[in-house]
């Protein structure tokens, strides 16, 4: 089994006395031995990255490359990242490119899972679509020592090292509320499909920041959780019950605003205040039966071409290391449903 060899005067016996193990474990780790627990390997590749050992070739990443380019993504149900994945597949298809997808389901654990299994497929690149501002991941930095070709989207984090697209969620919402506050609503209603936008993610706490600085009318109960059509149902029965005040719903993707819509429909006779329906997520134009809501539009599919030229690029003419943000544009439907 070859071992890795330094670039510089940092030695597996080096890392070894830092951590107080045997060299031996230190060898096994590096060389992703099946026996090695994922804890030490990951405290061993981290020291090493810490004192400046260079990895080289391992049986952590072998010489021959794949055509797979790896697309690790929280979920391919949320809108926008579904538009992604699409954009994304279309290129490898005409590239011939393979695409392999790997869901984290926007758990961090999940992340570093996917990570590992990426040595395994050893890919030709790979895109991450991180779900939280912490990427300190052992074996992405690994893999960026590496320059493996390779860019990152998220919605505020510049990574350092690597190309990265941001996707500024925070102006979407800002330019909601604001359409909202300027239609003179005061009291919007936020429900999110935890499937792709868990309670607790940045979605949330930017809703909540932007409704506050327009001093809208919110509260514990202003963001809820909707996993399934009963969900949204018994919700929205509440809400002709009065026992939820709103004049605005606003959903983190557009399928929940489409039930939302739907729903009211058959209702509209019995519902005596009027709500309007925006969606925060891109819309899927096969989708659309009543084209009524209002919703962001994060041009999905210029923004793909953008990151597999880019990652096309990088496999033809070496590492490239630039940051680019878009941002999305809020499209405001003449029609959106009001009763």
């Amino acid at each position: 089994m070859e071992k890795p060899k330094p670039k510089n005067n940092t030695t597996i016996q080096d890392i070894a006395k830092e951590l107080g193990i045997a060299t031996s474990t230190v060898s096994r780790a590096l060389n992703n031995h099946p026996k090695i627990s994922k804890k030490r390997k990951d405290l061993v590749l981290q020291k090493a990255l810490e004192m400046g050992y260079s990895l080289g070739v391992s049986s952590l990443l072998v010489n021959e490359k794949s055509n797979i380019i790896a697309l690790i993504v929280p979920t391919v149900k949320d809108g926008f990242y579904g538009q992604l994945y699409q954009g994304f597949s279309d290129y490898c298809r005409i590239h011939n490119y393979t695409l392999m997808v790997l869901s984290t389901h926007s758990i961090e654990s999940e992340e570093q899972k996917c990570f590992e299994h990426l040595l395994q497929i050893n890919p030709l690149a790979f895109i991450f679509i991180s779900s939280s501002e912490n990427n300190d991941i052992p074996v992405l930095k690994f893999l960026q020592q590496q320059k493996l070709p390779s860019v990152i989207i998220n919605e505020n984090i510049v990574q350092q090292g690597v190309s990265t697209f941001i996707m500024d969620r925070e102006k979407a919402v800002s330019d909601a509320l604001e359409h909202l506050r300027s239609s003179s609503i005061h009291k919007p209603l936020l429900l999110i499909d935890e499937t792709s936008n868990p309670i607790g993610t940045p979605l949330e706490m930017v809703f909540k920041k932007e409704a506050e600085i327009r001093e809208m009318d919110i509260d514990d109960e202003s963001v809820r959780a909707v996993n399934t059509d009963k969900e949204c149902r018994f919700l929205l029965d509440e809400i002709y019950n009065q026992e939820i005040e709103t004049d605005a719903i606003i959903t983190s993707s557009y399928v929940l605003a489409l039930k939302v819509q739907n729903f009211l429909l058959t209702r509209k006779n019995e519902f005596e205040s009027k709500i309007l329906i925006l969606s925060l997520d891109a819309h899927e134009t096969s989708s659309i039966s009543r084209p009524k809501i209002s919703y962001i539009d994060f041009q999905a599919p210029q923004v793909a071409e953008q990151i597999m030229k880019l990652l096309q690029q990088q496999i033809h003419s070496g590492f490239e290391n630039e940051t680019r943000v878009f941002s999305p544009n809020l499209i405001i439907q003449s029609s959106s449903i009001r009763w």
